[in-house]
C-alpha cells in the first residue's frame, strides 16, 4: 500500500483527513498530515518529515499531497523526493 502524507500550513491537512474519514465512515490506513507551522527549524522539520516517511512507507513508497508549491516546507521536501518512490503533488484540496 502506498502511504499518503498531506503537507500543509496549519491544521488544514488534519481537517482534510477528518472530512475524508467522515465521508467514507472509516479510518484511512497509511494517511497522515504534517503541519508546517514556521516555528520549527529546517532541521527539526526535516527530521519530523523523515519520521513520517518511515512510518508511512511499507515498501511501496509515499505520495505527498502538498498545499502550496514553492512554499518553504515544499521546497525543503523536494530534496527528499525519489522518482517512483517518494513523489509530491501540490495544490491539495478536499475533492482530490
Amino acid at each position: 500500500m502506498i502511504g499518503i502524507l498531506l503537507l500543509t500550513q496549519g491544521h488544514i491537512g488534519k481537517a482534510m483527513i477528518e472530512a475524508a474519514e467522515h465521508t467514507l465512515n472509516s479510518k484511512i490506513p497509511k494517511l497522515n498530515a504534517l503541519t508546517a507551522n514556521g516555528t520549527q527549524s529546517s532541521e527539526e522539520f526535516l527530521q519530523t518529515f523523515q519520521c513520517e516517511m518511515n512510518s508511512l512507507d511499507q515498501g511501496q513508497g509515499v505520495l505527498i499531497l502538498a498545499d502550496i508549491y514553492g512554499a518553504s516546507h515544499t521546497n525543503m521536501v523536494q530534496a527528499c523526493l525519489k522518482k517512483d518512490r517518494i513523489e509530491m503533488i501540490a495544490g491539495v484540496n478536499l475533492p482530490m
